[in-house]
């Protein structure tokens, strides 16, 4: 009886896995949070890959302008402010906090 439930639980975790990995692919096309997406999927499964279906994708324009806004905050010259909102410095080429290249925030 406890191994039927332990294979039930492995069976579980693993679709979670496999539809939060494919929900968090599609956020990315989408340019969404794709850590949030992952967690949505793994838990809420169909439901969420129906809701990110009919979520709009957000158009690069608007990451470029509200990255703008942001990046009128002060900041010193060594630094730049990616959309998540973590403060990286010039020297990095990545988001130390989402993983965003500096070149699709500017």
């Amino acid at each position: 009886m406890e191994t039927e439930v332990l294979w039930i639980l492995i069976i579980v975790i693993i679709q979670g896995a496999i539809v939060g990995g494919f929900c968090s692919f599609m956020a990315k096309e989408k340019n969404r949070d794709v850590i949030c997406w992952f967690f949505l999927g793994f838990f809420f499964s169909f439901i969420a890959i129906l809701a990110l279906i009919g979520v709009p994708e957000i158009k690069e324009e608007e990451i470029i302008e509200n990255s703008a806004s942001q990046m009128e905050e002060e900041l010193s010259e060594d630094e730049w402010k990616c959309r998540c909102g973590e403060i990286n410095s010039k020297h990095e080429e990545h988001c130390v906090n989402c993983g965003r290249a500096l070149n699709a925030i500017v």
